[in-house]
């Protein structure tokens, strides 16, 4: 999102620098919906040590021209940024380039975060002695980083004990929440349902999970993963919840970090950049124990699909991962990632015109699973 007039564009440096605020109108299509083309933002004059992670940034590109921007990692002395319509990320821009951050912006964002933090508080009350688990989302990221993100909507992803799921159900269904997704495939029931609710511009979306890791390229993986791999890995997760609050519970890094990188393999198919975001944060953030952490990927043999989100954070951010060469696939695993998952593969190609890619980036997912093994 760029303002073109170069005249403009001088005009908000300097208003920057002599006021340390300036309001503008955007221009352009590249932060939809969380921007949209014509709003007003306010950005407001940054320091360069104190920036937050998922922050929408402005900044001056190699054109001179002014962008706003989601920060989705602080490499030091440069940044990276993406346009969340955008396929591709930015350029890594250089700090110096760095103008400000949206202060303001036309969508009441606060709005979204406190209905979900109601939410989540009427259900942690229904479950009266019980612990509510917070796996990601909208929530987790306020639990995890001090603040919410800037997104127009977000989800929430909960755990929750099996028989817990019907009083869950009753009670969003009570308050105006509609089922998207059905409790079971043929007869086999879901590990993840959906719930959601309308209001005026966006939509709250709370998916129930009755395991950890949900598995959406069922058809595409083999029993072993389906009856051995998955199974033991959820028990896993399952055991090693840490209470953050009265009644909450969440991961610790090492945990979380293992449940990120297999929810962004299995569930995802290794794409979705903000996905991608997180998982390098956490990794930057050093509060992982790598020995605990290849210790579980090797002992439920899950460092193979690991390596995959692990590696492309290496990669595009230039992370290093320590133990990361030891633990990595065989030659042909690695031969499957260099052609399969990549800066390109990170962009979610589901909806509209573009879902032949869809289908063809599952193909190459399924291809690339089985090549884990050999």
């Amino acid at each position: 999102m760029t303002e073109d007039v170069v005249l403009k564009s001088k005009m908000i440096i300097a208003a920057l620098k002599k006021y340390g605020e300036v309001n503008f109108r955007a221009l352009g299509r590249s932060m939809q919906p969380i921007i949209n083309d014509g709003d007003t933002v306010t950005v407001v004059s940054i320091n360069r040590r104190k920036l937050k992670f998922g922050q929408i940034v402005c900044f001056q590109n190699a054109k001179n021209d002014i962008v706003l921007h989601k920060l989705i990692f602080d490499g030091g002395d440069k940044i990276f940024t993406w346009g969340v319509n955008n396929r591709f990320l930015d350029e890594p821009v250089c700090k110096i380039n760095l103008l400000g951050y949206v202060d303001s912006i036309s969508v009441n964002e606060s709005l979204v975060n406190r209905l979900y933090e109601s939410e989540f508080n009427g259900i942690k009350k229904l479950l009266r002695d019980e612990n509510l688990h917070i796996l990601k989302g909208s929530l987790w990221f306020k639990k995890r980083f001090g603040y919410h993100p800037n997104k127009q909507s977000s989800d929430l992803d909960l755990l929750i004990d099996i028989k817990d799921f019907e009083p869950i159900k009753n009670r969003l269904l009570t308050n105006g929440f509609f089922q998207v997704t059905s409790e079971d495939i043929e007869g086999v029931e879901k590990t993840e349902v959906t719930f959601s609710k309308a209001y005026p511009g966006f939509y709250l979306v709370l998916d129930l999970h009755r395991s950890p890791l949900t598995v959406n390229w069922t058809r595409f993986f083999n029993y072993k993963e389906r009856l051995e791999i998955i199974p033991q890995f959820n028990m896993y997760l399952q055991k090693h919840k840490t209470k953050i609050g009265f009644k909450i519970t969440m991961f610790d890094d090492t945990t979380q970090l293992l449940y990120q990188c297999m929810n962004m393999f299995f569930h995802h198919g290794v794409k979705g950049v903000m996905q991608l975001s997180v998982i390098a944060k956490i990794v930057q953030d050093g509060k992982v124990n790598w020995t605990e952490f290849w210790f579980i990927a090797n002992r439920y043999k899950v460092n193979n699909y690991i390596y995959f989100p692990l590696s492309l954070v290496n990669r595009l951010f230039g992370l290093n991962i320590p133990f990361f060469f030891e633990n990595r696939p065989r030659i042909w695993a690695r031969i499957a990632m260099r052609l399969f998952v990549n800066r390109f593969t990170v962009f979610d190609f589901s909806g509209g015109p573009n879902k032949w890619k869809a289908m063809i980036h599952n193909k190459l997912i399924s291809l690339m699973a089985i090549m884990v093994q050999i």
